[in-house]
């Protein structure tokens, strides 16, 4: 349910503009998602959600992929983790790709879950390999990392 929600949350937030946390719950109802304020508050620090203000002078919710939201750098941040660029199957392990210097960051992130569905990860320069332990289908293995990793449950 959780992976859902924070997908449903991710859409909503870069196809709307929503301003307060009770405009985002009424929403998440509209999509047959109910939620507390205290676990929407979880869920948007988890997302890293943050306030911005809009050319017009809004502040409203983004993400950090999103157009509207920029960098502490004065730059366009990609992605909810910095440096990720995608992911490629490899049969019960994944190997997510990443700008270059970023496979610790992400593996690192990956790792403090503590998810007992992965075995760990292994990095080079621009990659994690993510291992599953036994049994573990692909699918299970990308939605205990979606936490870390929110883009792979686009």
């Amino acid at each position: 349910m959780r992976p859902q929600r924070l997908h449903t949350i991710r859409r909503l937030i870069l196809r709307r503009e929503l301003h307060t946390q009770q405009e985002l719950q009424e929403a998440l109802r509209a999509e047959g998602i109910s939620v507390s304020q205290c676990t929407l508050s979880r869920d948007l620090e988890l997302l890293r959600v943050e306030k911005v203000t809009t050319p017009s002078g809004k502040k409203i919710y983004a993400l950090p992929d999103d157009d509207r939201t920029l960098s502490p750098h004065g730059g366009i941040t990609i992605g909810h983790t910095p440096g990720f660029l995608g992911l490629m199957e490899t049969g019960e392990t994944l190997l997510l790709t990443t700008a270059i210097g970023y496979a610790q960051r992400i593996a690192l992130d990956i790792d403090n879950l503590h998810s007992p569905e992965v075995a760990g990860t292994v990095i080079g320069n621009s990659c994690v390999l993510v291992i599953g332990c036994k049994g573990i289908s692909r699918e299970n293995l990308i939605r205990a990392i979606t936490p870390a990793v929110p883009e792979l449950f686009r």
